[in-house]
């Protein structure tokens, strides 16, 4: 019998642990999709709206000052890279953020690593060769 995240009406899979919560993201076509976080990131994380990119990724909408321009400019906070942020593991230049399991909806801490762009490349056309490895 598969669990029921009652603040969102979405059905969660039968292995998500109880310490994560769904954390419900938007597609640009009003669609609801679930990204499992950490049960302690959920309050911080949840505090802001979330949406879904064309790629799968959950981000939100932000603004930066950059010197030298009289308005902010508009930019986006990946929810992976926000959480690792949290977590104090935010990645340093030159290194991005991995899911481990390659579900892009999984932004659980003990899912995500910092590796650089090459190993994140190579990790994941080992999954698409093997396909049991992730959903991508």
């Amino acid at each position: 019998m598969s669990s029921f995240d009652f603040h969102s009406g979405l059905p969660l899979p039968e292995d998500v642990p109880p310490d994560a919560y769904a954390l419900v993201c938007r597609d640009r076509h009003g669609g609801a999709h679930a990204f499992l976080v950490d049960s302690f990131l959920f309050p911080e994380v949840s505090r802001w709206r979330w949406n879904v990119d064309r790629d799968g990724y959950a981000y939100r909408r932000t603004s930066k000052r950059i010197p030298g321009r009289p308005k902010p400019v508009g930019c986006r906070r990946y929810l992976h890279r926000e959480v690792q942020r949290l977590l104090g593991r935010a990645p340093p230049a030159g290194l991005t953020v991995d899911h481990v399991n390659r579900k892009r909806g999984d932004c659980r801490g003990s899912n995500l690593e910092n590796v650089t762009q090459s190993v994140n490349t190579h990790r994941m056309w080992a999954a698409k060769k093997n396909p049991e490895v992730g959903d991508g």
